[in-house]
């Protein structure tokens, strides 16, 4: 007679089988934190070429495990970005300004990812 598996034993299978992201460094949630600054102040700007590139580019450069993994920081960032840039009335930043910095945000990600 077989014994039928235990609820805990099929999650710890699941658990041992599935792939586990490797952990963020300290340089890559720095990159996606400011990322998500600066799309937080697009946002309040209503800058959408800004907000396009940033999340079309987030999505080509990290894996989808790492896009999980990493949303929760980016959406924070952009929450609290947002908020800020409201509740100050800071002028808008110009496009031009805001491209050189996240051209190097992006190196600095790709550049973190390589070196895992």
């Amino acid at each position: 007679m077989k014994k039928p598996l235990s609820l805990c034993a099929v999650a710890l299978a699941l658990c041992v089988s599935s792939p586990v992201p490797a952990a963020s460094s300290a340089a890559e949630i720095h990159a996606i934190q400011e990322l998500g600054r600066i799309s937080g102040v697009a946002q309040a700007c209503r800058q959408a070429d800004i907000i396009t590139r940033i999340r079309h580019e987030l999505d080509t450069t990290l894996a989808k495990s790492e896009s999980r993994q990493t949303e929760e920081t980016f959406v924070e960032a952009v929450k609290a970005s947002f908020l800020e840039h409201q509740q100050k009335n800071a002028p808008c930043p110009k496009p031009e300004q805001v491209t050189p910095k996240i051209d190097k945000l992006f190196a600095e990600l790709r550049q973190a990812l390589r070196t895992r």
